[in-house]
This record gives structure tokens, sequence and C-alpha cells, in this order.
């Protein structure tokens, strides 16, 4: 269970992932491998690219490293 203010996340619990780019829905799974503060989805979750910048390198067109701020609130059903 992860707890911030009233926003509590448990495992299992659908979410909402917003940056200024725009929205992701996910299923959460509270974990100590990922620190307090910090989110991680899989680089192959197609929203992944809907929040974060698309840049990559110029010369060998690899993605560039995801990394944006995100808000993550619990969905109500």
């Amino acid at each position: 269970m992860l707890e911030y203010g009233e926003n509590v996340i448990r495992n299992s619990d659908r979410v909402a992932i917003r940056s200024r780019r725009g929205p992701a829905s996910a299923l959460a799974l509270v974990t100590p491998t990922v620190q307090v503060g910090q989110v991680f989805l899989p680089m192959y979750f197609a929203a992944v690219n809907r929040l974060t910048f698309p840049s990559f390198d110029p010369h060998s067109r690899q993605p560039g490293y995801k990394a944006c701020a995100v808000a993550v609130t619990r969905e109500t059903p």
C-alpha cells in the first residue's frame, strides 16, 4: 500500500497517470524495488509514449531514456 495524503494506492488498484503530455491508465503494483516518489512503466507499454517526450538518438535512432514528471491517482469505480 502506498499512502500520500488521502491518496491511498494498493496492489491491483486501477490508477490514472497524467503528465503534461497526456494521460494513461494502469494497474498498480506497489513494490519495494521502486522507491517512494517514483513510477515505473515498461517501455513496451504503449501509453508510455503518450506520457513522455518522443526523443531519440539522431544517429542510432534508439529511443531516448523516458523520464518525466507525472501525477498518480487511484481511479474510482
